[in-house]
């Protein structure tokens, strides 16, 4: 809830890394997006428990690439075979959210976007208020389109009790198990930094860190570089649709400036971290230990600053309101009418 209200972009980017996932699941293992949605979720569970959220835990000692050469359709393992039985109406059934009630959050997202456009084109103006929750509604639409398979606020997995489930190699240097994930190797994984694949083993755990899609093996390369530049697309549209109260009237000239230093610091931090990490990728240009000690922390820092006024701003705005933000939309324009 505090990442999806000061960072609804890095919720979007998670769900677009979990789709992306579960895009690769289901091609790969001949399931449905839902199945693989559950399997990102930690849905299924080995007889002990402990979440199936790996390739290795499922198909055996395998990755992507060499799935091509396994016939899993005709002849799959034993535990792939369990999950492939379950009909995806099962898992449905444990999701809170079908595809009415997805349809009317999504329909009242959309809604709220279509009334703030019409706004516009009638020349009425937008409260900051409503200039920030049509920034949030943006995002949200797309985090809606992203999660659509995903089955919602599932309460019980189910558990898979056949087939070997190898064990994950997830221990460090001296062969001890790992532990908890640290809180802030779980906001790197958000963001899409890696973290050490012996910092968590679904092996040993009973559940998967707040922010999980994949396993570092199992994820790759253009995953990570597509779910990031998606992430920040959708961040400098975020900060795009707070500058478009550039102009709105506000009530001193001090909140004015401030929107507006803060919508270019939302739109330009964005753009910023594109510059440096394809500086980053270029080669003989080293900046990852720059961008992950100095550069990351620095931008989080300046960024919830920046939230936090674009959120303050909009709620000290509606102590004094002009009569025309009460005018409501002359919908009959628009209907051909007699």
């Amino acid at each position: 809830m505090l990442v999806g209200l000061l960072a609804p972009e890095l919720i979007a980017g998670f769900a677009l890394r979990q789709r992306i996932i579960a895009h690769h699941f289901s091609r790969k293992l001949f399931i449905s997006k839902t199945h693989a949605f559950f399997i990102c979720m930690g849905g299924f569970v080995d007889r002990n428990g402990h979440p199936l959220v790996t390739l290795r835990q499922i198909v055996g000692s395998y990755g992507f690439y060499d799935l091509e050469d396994m016939p899993l359709r005709d002849f799959p393992p034993a535990t792939l075979a369990a999950i492939q039985t379950i009909p995806r109406a099962v898992i449905a059934d444990k999701s809170k959210g079908d595809v009415f009630t997805k349809a009317v959050a999504f329909s009242q997202g959309l809604w709220f976007v279509v009334q703030s456009l019409a706004r516009l084109g009638q020349r009425l103006p937008l409260t900051q208020l409503e200039v920030a929750t049509l920034a949030f509604s943006a995002v949200n639409i797309f985090t809606w389109i992203l999660w659509w398979d995903k089955p919602l606020d599932v309460k019980e997995p189910i558990v898979i009790s056949v087939g070997p489930q190898p064990d994950f190699d997830g221990v460090d240097e001296l062969g001890r198990p790992p532990v908890a994930v640290p809180l802030t190797l779980r906001f790197y994984r958000l963001v899409g930094l890696p973290y050490p694949k012996t910092s968590y083993s679904p092996t040993k755990a009973f559940s998967v860190p707040t922010f999980w899609y994949a396993s570092w093996g199992d994820s790759m390369i253009d995953l990570e570089a597509i779910s990031l530049m998606g992430q920040l697309f959708i961040a400098c549209l975020f900060g795009a649709i707070h500058c478009g109260a550039w102009n709105a009237a506000f009530l001193t000239y001090f909140e004015r400036e401030m929107w507006r230093i803060a919508a270019v610091i939302l739109t330009g931090a964005p753009v910023l971290a594109i510059g440096v990490f394809l500086m980053d990728s270029m080669r003989g240009v080293d900046l990852e230990k720059a961008t992950t000690l100095v550069f990351m922390p620095f931008i989080a820092v300046i960024y919830v600053l920046t939230r936090l006024i674009l959120l303050g701003l909009p709620f000290a705005a509606l102590r004094t309101l002009s009569p025309k933000d009460y005018f409501a939309i002359d919908w009959s324009i628009y209907i051909p009418h007699l």
